[in-house]
């Protein structure tokens, strides 16, 4: 909540303030605010070459159920940042969503034959099981 309400100062000061926008669209994600999903977009919209910035409202917009909006986003923002584990779990998921299982298999298969450490690790070894589990 701390972190919130810093971001929220910030932002009264420096509405634009892409660094702010992201980190508090992602803060309030997790605390299923619904005004992550703006926060994120305006983010995006000021920094549209950003991966980290893209991979916030893509996996938002994926999270708020559009998916074909957040994979869209997510395909950029795995472009732009190649290796980065956390970008490549959202994208995976994202395909999984829309039907292309065995392109998200493939993503999480190399992702976790990798050495690559990320936060989402764990969840993309549970997504990897499911999609695995449900064929």
């Amino acid at each position: 909540r701390g972190a919130v309400v810093q971001y929220e100062h910030v932002l009264e000061r420096d509405g634009n303030n892409v660094i702010a926008l992201n980190n508090l669209a992602w803060l309030l994600h997790k605390g299923a605010d619904g005004r992550a999903v703006n926060l994120a977009r305006k983010a995006h919209e000021l920094a549209p070459g950003a991966p980290g910035v893209a991979d916030t409202y893509g996996w938002i917009l994926v999270q708020a159920g559009d998916v074909q909006g957040g994979l869209k986003i997510l395909e950029r923002a795995a472009s732009g940042a190649a290796g980065n584990g956390d970008i490549t779990y959202h994208l995976a998921v994202a395909h999984a969503r829309t039907g292309q299982r065995d392109r998200a298999i493939r993503l999480l298969d190399g992702l976790l034959s990798s050495a690559t450490q990320f936060d989402s690790r764990a969840e993309a070894q549970r997504a990897l099981q499911e999609l695995r589990s449900t064929r």
